[in-house]
């Protein structure tokens, strides 16, 4: 993301008290962000919508369907070098 983008996201979620700037010890022109208590409440909650919502698109697929869609999406994920994906850090 992008400086500006970042700075502009981080307003929103201030604004709405799911994060709290606080400055860096080291360098008094930055600031980390931290979760506040209501921020991660609403993250928990978000992955459990998700969750839910996941367990519902595989609850279709019989067992053995579900074994070959691991091992599929194992696969692609073993192999996203040779298609140029970033992985998630």
């Amino acid at each position: 993301m992008s400086r500006a983008a970042v700075s502009n996201l981080s307003k929103s979620l201030l604004a709405d008290g799911l994060i709290d700037r606080r400055p860096t010890e080291n360098d008094g022109r930055s600031v980390q962000l931290y979760l506040t208590d209501k921020g991660r409440e609403a993250m928990v909650e978000a992955f459990r919508e998700q969750n839910e919502r996941e367990h519902a698109w595989v609850s279709v697929l019989s067992e053995a369907e579900q074994r070959i869609l691991v091992m599929l999406l194992d696969k692609l994920i073993t192999n996203r070098s040779q298609f140029d994906v970033r992985g998630r850090n």
